[in-house]
């Protein structure tokens, strides 16, 4: 293909039928840094961190981690989903029950590493600390019994009031590192298929009849929706679902989708990773509009500037509209949205920056004593190297939480009694007295240095948002 730099993102002028394919970031389309990383994180991590207090007024203890690893270690299906990890120097171990489902397994081990060499890539420190991360496609807080009310787990996707503008979960959203949106995809506009494309999947967990993804297949196969629509499955992965053949259709890359005007996203088990990959096309993306899932970067989107939304109903009219020649500078102003929207926030580069920041604001939000007691955790296995994912024992990061935080209940208990004790004699009372308010002024300094330490770290966060 003959093409020049001054007609992207379009290639109105090229010359051949080529899909070009340019890497990410590159000039014109680099990274999010500064105030701007910054807002995304307010409108993703920060919200989803709110819950749990700030540096100087956390609200997380030992005993709700506790209370929270326990539960999702422990319940039916939970644990075989997700997994506690100790960060420890710069490495990752992993405590994991022995019967983890095997996608989950493969997906946090690859997020974990990927995560780790990320980092150091771009010379990021990490924090000493331990969590619990779910490997499901779907929110886990829902099944935890009010644990997470008191302690974050983190969760790939969860789901989402729009209207409200709040969170349904609390799982707080990580990136998924398997997913690389590190190129965009380029087709010459005007010799685009004026159709909506979609190419999917039917999963066995999927509503067959009734899910979004069989009513654009089936509006599809219409006389009327062919002309609109050209969508359908490349595989039947339901286990009693007999698809009408006019459902199926051949495969196509992703990066073949650039060839049509406008592509779609719709939910299939939950959210679908395909939305981050349609970003990243010189084409412009319909989404599901009254899905309730959302992946960490979704509040960001704004519908009419990224994207645009349709539901069942309303699809048809929307792609017959937007088939409008009139229609066509706005069709091209989302599109150049979207694709600096993929360049500057959901790259690997900047998922990575997300994972670490995400760590250390939670590690900002535990309690201190956290950080002592991943960097004393027994039982650790460290990986082939500092870059893989390493094991540890579920039951020691168990019995190190209780431990610790049994121990200060034990203490405050204990210095209750003496304070009682002590009142029997004037003299034992005012020596108690002394030594009471010596600690308690010790404590006070110590505490107030503590929190001014943390309360540092936290505006140096969300100042650098990196």
């Amino acid at each position: 293909m003959q093409w020049n730099a001054s007609d992207l993102p379009f290639l109105d002028h090229s010359v051949g039928q080529d899909i070009l394919v340019l890497p990410l970031p590159r000039p014109g389309y680099e990274h999010a840094n500064g105030t701007e990383w910054e807002e995304f994180l307010r409108q993703n991590l920060y919200q989803d961190l709110e819950k749990y207090g700030n540096a100087t007024a956390r609200r997380v203890t030992l005993s709700a981690l506790h209370t929270l690893m326990q539960r999702l270690t422990s319940r039916e299906h939970l644990k075989t989903h997700a997994g506690l990890v100790v960060l420890r120097r710069g490495r990752a171990y992993l405590a994991k029950h022995s019967g983890m489902v095997g996608f989950v397994k493969t997906r946090i081990t690859r997020n974990i590493e990927r995560m780790l060499a990320g980092a150091a890539a771009l010379g990021l420190t990490l924090p000493d600390t331990v969590f619990a991360y779910s490997g499901q496609d779907e929110a886990v807080c829902k099944h935890l019994s009010g644990a997470c009310s008191h302690a974050p787990v983190f969760s790939h996707i969860k789901r989402y009031d729009h209207r409200r503008r709040r969170s349904v979960d609390s799982d707080v959203l990580i990136p998924h590192l398997g997913h690389t949106f590190n190129t965009t995809s380029h087709f010459p506009w005007p010799a685009k298929d004026p159709r909506a494309l979609l190419r999917a999947s039917l999963q066995s967990s999927m509503d067959a009849k009734r899910c979004m993804r069989t009513v654009l297949a089936r509006l599809g196969a219409t006389p009327n929706g062919s002309r609109l629509l050209d969508c359908g499955f490349v595989a039947n992965n339901h286990h009693t679902y007999k698809m009408p053949e006019s459902h199926m259709k051949k495969y196509m890359s992703m990066t073949q989708h650039a060839r049509y005007r406008l592509v779609v996203n719709a939910d299939g088990h939950t959210a679908s990773s395909r939305l981050g990959y349609l970003l990243t096309l010189n084409s412009a993306v319909m989404t599901q509009g009254d899905s309730p899932w959302i992946e960490y970067y979704y509040r960001s989107l704004t519908p009419g500037t990224h994207l645009l939304t349709y539901n069942a109903t309303s699809v048809l009219g929307l792609v017959a509209e937007m088939q409008d020649p009139a229609r066509d500078a706005q069709l091209r102003a989302m599109v150049d949205a979207a694709q600096h929207f993929a360049a500057k926030f959901i790259t690997p580069e900047q998922k990575v920056r997300y994972w670490v920041a995400a760590l250390r604001a939670y590690a900002a939000l535990a309690p201190p004593q956290l950080g002592g007691i991943a960097d004393g955790m027994k039982g650790l296995r460290p990986g082939s190297s500092k870059h893989r994912l390493g094991s540890a024992s579920t039951s020691a990061i168990l019995d190190a939480l209780r431990r610790d935080s049994g121990t200060s209940s034990s203490s405050s208990s204990k210095s209750s009694s003496k304070s009682k004790s002590s009142g029997s004699s004037k003299k034992g009372k005012a020596t108690s007295s002394k030594r009471r308010s010596t600690k308690l002024v010790s404590a006070g300094k110590k505490s107030a240095k503590q929190g001014k330490v943390l309360a540092e770290v936290w505006v140096r966060l969300r100042a650098k948002g990196d």
